[in-house]
């Protein structure tokens, strides 16, 4: 598959260049860190692809659904009993930061629509079930003041409704590197936008938030001007918390491209970018085929995070690992006599 061959490519240039950066930082190796992640991704895009030609979508949607929501019960239970791990400013809820333990909330209502796509339960028992889950996301948002998590509930719902409309759309991986860029391209017009007065307005009154979106207009100049000598390789995976510190002052670029281009550089995430591209366009062709019903679901979660990725880090292992659901998820006999 296509999909295979680039990521091949993109796993070299991140164990190169973290390779070659290795001793940038003192508080872990990035070869090390590049080669665990690597790892973790081909063992995902594997699976996937295993399920999709064995045909056990809804066997791992279940196993998924199960498993997803009994660390979400375990998570939000402690996280109101106010148990957290590590020390300082480096304490983190059992999933990690408030903004994980948000995404993770968004994961498992996906989850529950494609179950309930499978299962055909019903519309007015799948709309409880999401305005519920939906509003534990709102509460536990509030709760742990990730304002993240609050216009990501509002927006989840929309992309909903965008979906139901605009399907043929979103399925085209024009449209949807389109987004990818357009999340990127904030960044530069970021300090612009902020002059808008209704902007201003829900910022500062309705979200109580910073003008400067908690240093992020600051940190947008900042990152350009570090990786000035590095944007061909970057400074190697897992190395932005470190630096950013040392360097900047910031823990991470806070976008979620500009963290790639600084991990593995402008040639890594083209090849990012080109493997995220593959696994859409396929999922495209086989959707036309197999007529799925529940695969939407999965795409509205990856068009929420690729929006997010203007102001947060969601391009991650667990993003990649959504994206590789589509290719189960619309996998039919036709599409493997396509793609294999």
């Amino acid at each position: 598959m296509q999909i295979n061959t680039i990521l091949l490519a993109f796993s070299a240039v991140v164990l190169y260049t973290s390779w070659i950066n290795r001793s940038v930082i003192k508080e872990r190796d990035p070869f090390l860190a590049a080669i665990v992640f690597l790892v973790v991704l081909l063992e995902l895009i594997l699976l996937m692809e295993m399920t999709a030609v064995k045909g056990n979508a809804q066997s791992l949607i279940n196993a998924y659904f199960y498993a997803t929501a009994i660390v979400v019960v375990i998570v939000d239970v402690t996280a109101v009993m106010g148990i957290k791990l590590g020390s300082g400013e480096r304490r983190q809820y059992l999933v990690g930061t408030k903004f994980q333990l948000a995404y993770l909330h968004f994961f498992l209502a996906t989850l529950y629509m494609i179950r309930h796509s499978f299962c055909n339960l019903g519309q007015k028992k799948n709309g409880i079930g999401m305005t519920l889950l939906l509003g534990l996301t709102f509460a536990m948002s509030i709760f742990t003041d990730c304002t993240t998590g609050i216009v990501g509930a509002v927006l989840f719902v929309l992309a909903l409704q965008i979906n139901g409309r605009y399907s043929s759309a979103c399925y085209n991986p024009f449209v949807y590197g389109s987004v990818l860029m357009a999340s990127f391209a904030l960044s530069f017009v970021m300090n612009i936008l902020l002059l808008w007065e209704p902007i201003q307005y829900v910022i500062v009154q309705v979200l109580d938030k910073d003008i400067t979106l908690t240093s992020r207009t600051k940190i947008f100049v900042i990152v350009p001007m570090l990786l000035r000598n590095r944007y061909l390789l970057g400074y190697g995976y897992g190395t932005t918390y470190e630096l950013g510190r040392r360097l900047g002052g910031f823990p991470n670029t806070q976008n979620a491209l500009w963290e790639w281009i600084w991990q593995c550089g402008i040639l890594g995430t083209v090849l990012l970018f080109g493997l995220m591209l593959s696994i859409v366009d396929y999922a495209t062709k086989s959707h036309k085929l197999s007529h799925d019903r529940t695969s939407k679901y999965m795409l509205v979660l990856v068009y929420l995070f690729s929006v997010l990725a203007s102001i947060e880090i969601t391009i991650d292992i667990s993003y990649l690992g959504y994206l590789a659901m589509l290719i189960p998820l619309t996998h039919s006999r036709q599409s493997a006599k396509m793609h294999y």
